[in-house]
């Protein structure tokens, strides 16, 4: 990016051997680039939650293969969706039977723009697949995040958690009709707004209920010209989403620049990171929203979240 304020270099990361990793939307953009520096710095093993295979025989061929050649031995691909709780729930399980050990958790995997107002287990969809998802895995690996203390939660969020201006309901969650009455467009970009205000909640939130040694924290990866910025065109067009694709390319940060935050959330100082906090690029912290610093807020999303999760895989097993 243009002058971009710079707090770690990605290229000085400690060694990572005998350490694991799991990331979800692993396969692409930032998330691929997390998984290559994992990988340049001899991680044991990452497994990557994602919902296109393809893509990470992509990623496998021109982005991990190049960078360490003989290490890509090392990254597993899971087919999960994260607004599919129940394959969560059973992805989850498995993984906490199988792993004996992870440092590392990154909730990455997001649903952008998305101008198709649908729910998910009965949440709306871009929330489900951005907050309700990841909520449900962390459950389920927290045991295995505190019998490996020091271990890292790394949460990726965005700036536009600051188009939410006040307080939504939680029954606006689980309605069937949009939020709000401005249009798809607008629509689109709120709900997503939302779902990355409640990714910081959520944070906030795991640094009240994780004991000291799991360091949870979410970061805003910058304006990285991937293939989720895309979704610009659903609000100003093709033609100008295709202008804010070439701008975001002159003028926003790499994809090495909006994986750097991440991986300093992951090996930086644990005193100098803190736990529950936002950063932005490159592992700048950073003030949010109002809302999103109100901790009785933040609580209040973890009990609904955790209501909600029980309640949708409870009618599951009813076949309902």
């Amino acid at each position: 990016g243009i002058l971009p304020s710079t707090n770690f270099n990605i290229h000085t990361c400690p060694s990572l051997s005998g350490k694991t990793a799991v990331i979800t939307g692993g396969s692409d953009g930032i998330g691929a680039d997390i998984v290559k520096h994992l990988l340049l710095n001899d991680i044991a093993q990452v497994l990557v939650l994602a919902r296109n295979e393809s893509k990470f025989q992509n990623s496998l061929t021109n982005v991990w293969q190049p960078a360490a050649p003989d290490r890509t031995d090392r990254v597993r691909f899971i087919a999960c969706d994260t607004a599919d709780l129940a394959a969560i729930d059973r992805i989850g399980k498995e993984i906490l039977s199988t792993l004996t050990r992870l440092d590392f958790l990154f909730l990455n995997a997001a649903r952008s723009f998305d101008p198709d107002y649908r729910l998910s287990y009965g949440v709306e969809i871009t929330f489900a697949t951005n907050h309700m998802g990841h909520f449900h895995l962390t459950q389920l690996l927290t045991p295995l995040l505190v019998a490996s203390a020091p271990s890292r939660v790394v949460v990726t969020s965005s700036s536009l958690h600051m188009v939410v201006a006040s307080k939504f309901g939680f029954d606006e969650l689980v309605s069937p009709t949009p939020p709000t009455s401005r249009g798809p467009a607008w629509d689109s970009w709120y709900r997503y707004g939302r779902s990355k205000l409640a990714n910081i909640l959520f944070t906030r939130a795991l640094a009240q209920h994780l004991p000291e040694g799991v360091v949870p924290n979410s970061f805003f990866p910058g304006s990285v010209p991937t293939e989720a910025s895309a979704g610009w065109k659903y609000l100003i067009g093709e033609f100008g989403g295709s202008m804010v694709t070439v701008l975001l390319k002159l003028m926003g940060q790499t994809l090495e620049q909006g994986a750097a935050t991440a991986m300093y959330l992951a090996v930086g100082d644990a005193e100098e990171v803190g736990r529950g906090n936002y950063f932005v690029p490159v592992a700048v912290k950073e003030e949010t929203s109002l809302l999103a610093a109100d901790k009785e807020w933040a609580e209040e999303l973890w009990m609904w979240s955790a209501e909600t999760v029980e309640r949708a895989l409870s009618s599951e097993d009813k076949g309902e």
